[in-house]
């Protein structure tokens, strides 16, 4: 079940007896808790329970099989489980059906993985740029904000669409242009992108032979507090994502097993398209005989990053 349709099913029900909310945007987990405390609106305090990195099922299960007070039912958290979840197992066969069990994973452990049968999965992974453009209208129009679909893009492209910084950077638009319009000026302006952007950004200069726009976003970048080292280290990465990319355009597995998320496989597709696989390779093999240069002495980490860049321009 993806996120946006959590409120909907808690609120018509049936409610099921356990869940497992899993994702990659802690904003959006955070989110599905809310969800689920209104299950309980009276006496939160008596019928709501939460264990912390528990590795054991027991006392989980005492909580569980606790009825409620004076409330439709007891709601039991339990985040990052880390012991033996077939425990489990033999609640969930005759669960308690005044009580709801959540837990609540960044990463499931394989042992929690393995009775994900018998748990109603909550996908809490980064919303869609649809969903995410709902989101913002929303949240902007509680000061009456407008936005034009144009800085939505760019602010989902700056923060990366993250809903937990572009949450803030909504509000702090918002107050910026109370009662107007944004524009995407006011985002560039107001919003300092995300490294992965602006590493996304220098993808698309270098693409397009613009010398100027590629220097431009590596002074950014070195403004920025990130060191020589871990730019080019951030610039090898991508290419190496790209080269991937262009070599398995229909692998939908992609983005695990690159331990990227969805949205960056997918602009990485589009940006691969720029460079045929061979030159995409020779830039990565140009990599490691920078990466030997400086970690060497041969030369500088400031001349390797500015030598790497140029060469891929060329």
């Amino acid at each position: 079940m993806k996120f946006a349709e959590l409120k909907k099913h808690l609120q018509d029900g049936p409610v099921k007896p356990a869940y497992l909310v899993t994702g990659d945007d802690a904003f959006v987990m955070q989110a599905a808790v809310k969800h689920f405390a209104k299950l309980v609106p009276v006496m939160p305090e008596m019928n709501i329970s939460a264990f912390y990195d528990s590795a054991e099922a027991r006392p989980v299960v005492d909580a569980c099989e606790t009825l409620p007070v004076l409330a439709p039912v007891r709601l039991v958290f339990c985040y990052e489980f880390k012991g033996d979840a077939a425990a489990f197992s033999e609640y969930l066969a005759k669960p308690n059906i005044a009580a709801v069990l959540v837990f609540i994973c960044e990463k499931p452990s394989e042992s929690l993985l393995n009775i994900s049968a018998e748990l109603e999965l909550i996908d809490c992974n980064r919303l869609n740029d649809g969903q995410l453009a709902k989101w913002i209208g929303g949240k902007l129009a509680q000061t009456n904000t407008q936005i034009s679909p144009n800085a939505v893009q760019t602010l989902l492209n700056y923060g990366s669409r993250d809903l937990t910084r572009i949450s803030r950077e909504t509000e702090k638009l918002g107050v910026f242009r109370l009662n107007g319009e944004i524009s995407a000026d006011d985002v560039r302006n107001l919003v300092t992108p995300d490294a992965e952007y602006k590493i996304f950004e220098l993808s698309e200069a270098v693409a397009k032979k613009d010398r100027a726009h590629a220097a431009a976003v590596l002074k950014f970048l070195l403004n920025s507090g990130f060191s020589e080292v871990n730019i080019l280290s951030m610039v090898y990465g991508h290419f190496r994502r790209l080269l991937y990319c262009a070599v398995n355009p229909g692998d939908e597995g992609l983005a695990k097993k690159l331990g990227v998320k969805e949205y960056a496989v997918k602009i990485a597709l589009s940006q691969s398209r720029q460079y045929s696989p061979v030159r995409l390779k020779k830039i990565c093999d140009d990599f490691h005989q920078t990466d030997y240069a400086v970690k060497s002495g041969a030369i500088s980490p400031r001349l390797g990053l500015e030598a790497y860049v140029l060469k891929i321009l060329a």
